[in-house]
């Protein structure tokens, strides 16, 4: 669902549905008696450890799976999450589950393939007592963070916090309810523990944090069968037996992370101000898709589940850039639907946490005839992309500073690679989802995944502060399935 210094491509699956092994891997298979993986015993669904029975959770599925199309025996070792990490780090066990690729710990482990992607978030007290409204609040604030958890560590350094470290996820939730910390950071699954604890109300979700993170599993770096064994078999996984997954360990994330505890200013602001009408590029497909005069596409839908949380009524308005500047000059529209992080609005908007991550790609012609897998392969080729994105405009100059074709939209874009006139064309993962490109899309592919993501947001004017905060709030309650399933229903093939 959701590092290096590339995104490893998966490897490949044969037609029939099985894997190819190597004969490294076949003899790897055949003298490892048994697999040892570490877990966090308090990190709930991945991982779920109750005395007298055997783990379960989400990610002892995801190993089960991987043992049924490997052959591996693997055996899940559950414990205080500091203790499992050096116990991978000294070759105790075979490595670790439900960790982010940080660079720290590259000396020891090679990386799996993604297997879930999470979405971080600001949890607060309920009611939000301290008026928190966006991550600068929080410097010199009390942050918890389970020990040993470089993820929440490193965001909560990032954000200012005097960090304070817990045993497990679980005191770190006692800490907050009983005024110990302020605030911490974990993603959704944490409302998990919340509810377990009955503190569902006294503890709430206040915004994102900035950027999905990839799980995957580390893995000792003296074993890289081991890893590649991983890979095969994780992008093996069916999406029908990751549905199934979702549904089993996370489907209780839409009752519980669906409640909103707004301010009274905020349900004031709503009673006031019912309608908010956004701007969004019609270039932008499959974000907006215009149809009859209506909007369609996946930010259509998003706000859909923003007028169900919050009572707003938010009509799209659709247009080129330049029909959005007049309409902000005239006074029409509250904000944009659609800004990606490349955008540069200054200070005359507030720009929400992302609501989605979109993977940049390296997109080559069908085939990939010229074998483009790395970036030093791009001198002096032929590059574009869409003249609306100032990012993608550098890393093109940075990569063929004397061939650079730039495109009015994404159709004509990929138009330009199809037809010969590129030889690559630098694009985020969502264009492969285009309906008004679906035969050229046939003659395109990936080559590869620079470690860069175009993050979408929704700006509002500076003079509406709570609208944003609102907004913020329901964004942050919309779980990572409801956000896989919506986005799915409008890039399904």
């Amino acid at each position: 669902m959701f590092g290096c210094s590339e995104k490893k491509a998966p490897p490949r699956v044969d037609e029939a549905g099985g894997i190819s092994f190597s004969s490294e891997e076949i003899s790897y298979v055949t003298k490892k008696k048994a697999v040892y993986i570490g877990a966090s015993s308090s990190f709930p669904p991945y991982i779920i450890d109750k005395p007298d029975a055997d783990v379960s959770g989400y990610d002892a599925d995801i190993l089960d799976l991987v043992a049924q199309k490997t052959g591996l025996e693997i055996h899940i070792i559950a414990g205080k999450w500091d203790e499992m990490v050096e116990k991978a780090r000294n070759g105790e066990i075979d490595g670790l589950s439900t960790t982010i690729p940080h660079e720290e710990r590259r000396q020891f482990f090679n990386f799996s393939l993604p297997y879930i992607s999470t979405r971080d978030i600001l949890f607060v007290q309920g009611g939000n007592p301290l008026g928190f409204s966006d991550l600068p609040d929080l410097e010199g604030r009390r942050g918890g963070v389970e020990e040993g958890n470089l993820q929440y560590e490193k965001k909560t350094f990032a954000c200012g916090g005097e960090i304070r470290f817990y045993p497990t996820m679980n005191d770190v939730v006692r800490a907050l309810f009983s005024d110990e910390i302020d605030f911490f950071i974990c993603d959704q699954s944490v409302l998990y523990i919340i509810d377990s604890m009955g503190l569902d109300g006294f503890i709430e979700p206040l915004l994102y944090i900035k950027g999905d993170s990839d799980f995957v599993f580390s893995l000792d770096r003296n074993q890289p069968e081991l890893t590649s064994l991983f890979d095969k078999a994780i992008a093996a996984i069916t999406d029908e037996e990751k549905t199934g997954l979702v549904n089993r360990w996370f489907g209780y994330l839409e009752d519980l992370s669906g409640r909103l505890s707004l301010t009274g200013e905020e349900k004031y602001y709503i009673e006031e101000n019912p309608f908010v009408v956004l701007a969004g590029d019609v270039s932008h497909e499959p974000w907006f898709i215009e149809d009859n005069g209506s909007v369609k596409g996946i930010v259509r839908r998003i706000c859909d589940i923003l007028e169900e949380r919050t009572g707003l009524t938010i009509r799209i308005v659709a247009g080129s850039r330049e029909e959005q500047r007049i309409r902000l000059e005239e006074g029409k529209i509250d904000g944009y639907a659609d800004i990606s992080s490349h955008s540069s609005l200054g200070e005359a908007f507030i720009v929400s946490e992302p609501y989605y991550s979109d993977p940049d790609v390296i997109f080559v012609p069908r085939g990939n005839p010229r074998g483009i897998v790395r970036f030093d392969q791009l001198k002096g080729l032929k590059g574009g992309t869409v003249e609306v994105n100032p990012r993608f405009r550098e890393m093109i100059k940075s990569y063929s500073p004397s061939e650079e074709f730039l495109y009015s939209g994404c159709s004509s874009m990929i138009h330009g690679l199809a037809g010969g006139e590129v030889d690559y064309i630098l694009a985020s993962e969502s264009v492969l989802h285009i309906p008004s490109a679906e035969d050229l899309l046939l003659k395109i592919e990936p080559a590869f995944f620079p470690d860069t993501r175009n993050d979408m947001s929704i700006a509002v004017k500076s003079e509406n502060p709570v609208l944003h905060r609102i907004l913020n709030k329901a964004l942050a309650s919309i779980s990572a399935r409801e956000m896989d399933s919506l986005i799915a229903l409008e890039t399904k093939d």
